[in-house]
């Protein structure tokens, strides 16, 4: 197992509060001074990971994916600047849905990302081989209509939430994507995934 990856467990584990008292303190002086480790662990405290007692066991292969994806997205190079970055926190393809929840279409997808204060939920819909259809919808927003562009290799479009704070792209190919959420000329805050 990889270093950063035995350090997640911990701090999973430690949230669950399943560690002896020598890991307990090992992710204490860890949390002391490692300033990324402790940004993690707000983190995930703040989306209740400590609630998950007793799945823990079931889902531990995913919450270490999802886990080593969040890490990554936040320490990606070129991050300097302010623009608020969409943290992953839900990717269908990593965690398994409830039991007894299943999509209509079997092979789409499920996203949800997390903003100070909002968070975008996305759904991809084949309509080809290699094309999809992305739905998006904000919630925590109040009011307030945004533009928002999709920006790729090959493709690049733009347009606005409606009144349900929904967007949808079509024809969107195989790739790696940058979501621009823009309000008066100014970018929010960018969401990058892969389709």
């Amino acid at each position: 197992m990889k270093n950063s990856e035995r350090k997640y467990e911990l701090l999973l584990k430690y949230l669950q509060s399943e560690l002896d008292q020598k890991q307990s303190n090992e992710v204490k002086k860890m949390l002391a001074s490692d300033e990324e480790f402790r940004k993690m662990h707000d983190l995930l405290k703040s989306y209740g990971a400590e609630r998950l007692k007793g799945q823990l066991a079931e889902l531990m292969p995913s919450l270490r994916k999802m886990s080593v994806n969040m890490f990554r997205e936040y320490h990606k190079p070129g991050q300097k600047d302010n623009i608020e970055r969409g943290l992953p926190i839900f990717d269908s393809n990593v965690m398994p849905m409830p039991e007894g929840v299943r999509p209509s279409v079997t092979n789409s997808r499920r996203l949800k990302y997390k903003f100070k204060g909002m968070e975008l939920e996305v759904s991809l819909y084949p309509i080809s081989l290699y094309s999809y259809e992305l739905i998006g919808q904000f919630n925590g927003i109040e009011g307030k209509t945004y533009q928002v562009e999709m920006v790729g290799k090959k493709f690049r479009q733009s347009t606005t939430t409606d009144e349900l704070k929904m967007f949808t792209f079509t024809r969107i190919e195989s790739g790696e994507y940058r979501i621009n959420i823009i309000e008066n000329k100014d970018t929010l805050a960018v969401v990058d995934m892969e389709v």
